[in-house]
C-alpha cells in the first residue's frame, strides 16, 4: 500500500497546526497504512512524536498516494 504523507507547513514561518495528530498516525499505521511525514521544526508536535507513532520522517513525499496539509502549497 503507499504511503499517505504529511506536508510541512511552509506557507507562514508561523504555522504550528497539523492536519493529522501523533495519535492518528498511530491508528492509521496499526491499521497498515504507511505515514510519511516532512520534519519540520515549528509544528506542534515534535518529529519524534511521530516517528513513536509509526510514522516516517521523510523530505520526499512523491511516493504518497495523497499527501495532507493545513495550507495550500505555495507556487
Amino acid at each position: 500500500m503507499k504511503p499517505i504523507g504529511i506536508r510541512r507547513e511552509d506557507k507562514s514561518r508561523w504555522e504550528r497546526r497539523t492536519p493529522i495528530t501523533p495519535a492518528a498516525v498511530a491508528e492509521l499505521v496499526q491499521g497498515g497504512i504507511p505515514v510519511r511525514v516532512q520534519p519540520s521544526d515549528t509544528r506542534i508536535f515534535t518529529n519524534d512524536e511521530f516517528l513513536r507513532a509509526g510514522a516516517a520522517i521523510d523530505e520526499d513525499l512523491s511516493p504518497c498516494s495523497v499527501v495532507f496539509g493545513v495550507k495550500e502549497v505555495p507556487p
